[in-house]
């Protein structure tokens, strides 16, 4: 029996070639060619259009890359379920690296062989093409019926304005009920159109209106306000300036609708439209907002365009808070809600420090340790780097999850971080003492240390400790702290990368841990590190 794994993925619960259907056809396919399934890679509800977002499949690539894969074959319904790749050679690509790590791809619903062949590899490539145009022609009648719904005043996708909710709407065109949020339509006859939503919603939108309008009140300065009462947006988050300027900047609160402004088409990157193309129906709901308390906002905006200030009145207005308060930070410039907010000095003088050093003005202390944050910054650049190089060079993957900094997943099993201790004296007794960040939402397995020298200018050793020697937020290596964990101190990194692929390659791996390092010694607990915290 020849062992392959099953790969199936639908992009929506509505399709007809559900998972089931997908896996049903490969297994009878696998039991007409005496093979045995052993693994089985499933993406529910995501997209074909790039591998980002598509778990089953990046896992199934980072088993075979690994050589940790069971099985000699990979089994797919059809190419489209492969993927809808816009470029066909990245499809081609995922497949060559199948077939580099000596495992075949088998499309058990196609009328061809993928054995290499001429004829194979020239229908495969026309049947990824036609995955690639069916997503494009898709794309665009869905964009048209869209476009034509919203005509009609229905509200055809897109973010909820504050204050308003998605009321559905009947094939009578009677007003049902209200849509809680992450629900949708049952049936495709029904429509949905927005209205307002709870009172108090609808009085801190006009509240807002009026306290720029005829307060003269900043963005930022009514976020404050908002934020300082305790009231969150619809996402339940705190304002902020730019999402004010959005509610002032919203017709929606007219009653009119606007669609199709932004358009982002098969994943491309967001653009404006023209005006001409967008869909505006004028009176689509009710309004939350008077037609002249919604012109006289557009008419403030317009003249505080209008009256931008200079360099200088800027500079100016630095110097006079310079002079009444003895120093500047930006908790002083933040709390002048009578001046221009801190976004525009930062924009126009590029950073702080470029307006402070205008006037004349320097923070020798802020500005040493914005050196050394930004130092510190840029070695956990270049140790991130060569980590995974080094793991990479051994045959391994370590695989860097998106929007989690230094965190890095190797060989699909466990997941490190990495952190530099940058070395920071007591204050006090200048006792040499290094200084490390260990906060995350998510707790790898391992952590990865790099030390810097007393002049914090080049790594001087490497520790790989785990997690739960990290149970907190920042951590103060001491030279006991050091000669306590010597056991786990590697003077280079490709030292470290060895010790890492052995627990990669281990079937159990962690460490047993009794106790942190930085906790106080027990009465009858063993006082070496090395003892509580022994290699697994």
């Amino acid at each position: 029996m020849i062992c392959a794994a099953a790969y199936a993925r639908m992009s929506t619960e509505h399709q007809a070639y559900s998972i089931q259907n997908q896996l049903s056809a490969i297994q009878e396919y696998a039991d007409q060619h005496a093979m045995t399934l052993v693994r089985t890679y499933a993406d529910e509800g995501k997209s074909g259009l790039e591998l980002k977002g598509r778990p089953a499949l990046t896992q199934l690539l980072s088993d075979v890359q690994s050589g940790h894969a069971d099985f000699q074959v990979i089994l797919v319904y059809d190419v489209s379920r492969w993927g809808r790749f816009q470029d066909t050679d990245e499809s081609a690509y995922y497949e060559f690296a199948c077939r580099r790590a000596k495992l075949g791809v088998v499309y058990c619903a196609e009328p061809f062989d993928n054995d290499g062949s001429a004829l194979a590899a020239i229908l495969k490539n026309i049947k990824r093409v036609m995955a690639a145009e069916y997503s494009r022609e898709q794309s665009n009648r869905v964009l048209r019926a869209a476009k034509r719904v919203a005509s009609m005043g229905f509200h055809a996708g897109g973010s909820v304005p504050y204050g308003y909710r998605r009321m559905l709407v009947g094939e009578d065109q009677t007003h049902r009920f209200i849509l809680e949020p992450g629900t949708r339509k049952a049936l495709s006859r029904e429509r949905v159109v927005l209205t307002p939503g709870p009172p108090a919603e609808r009085g801190t939108v006009r509240r807002i209106f009026r306290l720029y309008a005829n307060h003269h009140l900043t963005p930022f300065a009514i976020a404050d306000r908002l934020n300082a009462e305790g009231k969150r947006n619809q996402f339940g988050r705190n304002w902020h300036g730019s999402s004010i300027v959005s509610l002032l900047r919203n017709e929606a609160y007219l009653g009119t609708l606007i669609y199709n402004r932004i358009r982002s088409i098969l994943k491309a990157p967001r653009r404006r439209n023209d005006p001409e193309a967008w869909v505006r129906v004028e009176g689509a709901f009710d309004p939350i907002v008077s037609s002249e308390l919604f012109a006289a906002a557009q008419g403030e905006r317009v003249a505080r365009a209008q009256r931008e200030h200079s360099d200088e009145e800027l500079l100016d207005r630095l110097r006079g808070l310079l002079a009444r308060e003895g120093h500047l930070s930006s908790e002083i410039i933040l709390a002048d809600t009578e001046g221009p907010h801190i976004s525009i000095y930062r924009r126009r003088f590029k950073g702080l420090r470029g307006a402070y050093a205008r006037i004349g003005f320097t923070k020798l202390r802020n500005n040493v340790n914005l050196d050394l944050e930004r130092r510190v910054l840029h070695f956990g650049h270049v140790v991130k780097a060569e980590l995974r190089a080094a793991i990479r060079a051994r045959g391994g993957t370590a695989t860097r999850a998106p929007y989690r900094g230094g965190l890095f997943t190797i060989n699909g099993k466990f997941k490190i971080s990495v952190g530099i201790a940058k070395y920071m004296p007591t204050p006090a007794q200048h006792r040499p003492r290094w200084l490390i960040n260990t906060r995350r939402k998510k707790k790898p397995r391992f952590a990865v240390i790099a030390r810097l020298d007393e002049r914090n200018e080049r790594v001087l050793d490497y520790f790989l400790l785990p997690q739960a020697a990290l149970n907190n937020d920042q951590k103060n290596f001491s030279r006991e702290t050091v000669r306590a964990l010597r056991s786990y101190r590697y003077t280079s990194l490709d030292k470290l990368v060895r010790r890492v692929m052995v627990h990669a390659r281990a079937r159990r791996v962690g460490w047993s841990t009794a106790r942190s390092p930085w906790h106080a010694p027990v009465p009858g607990k063993p006082r070496s590190v090395c003892d509580r915290l022994r290699p697994g």
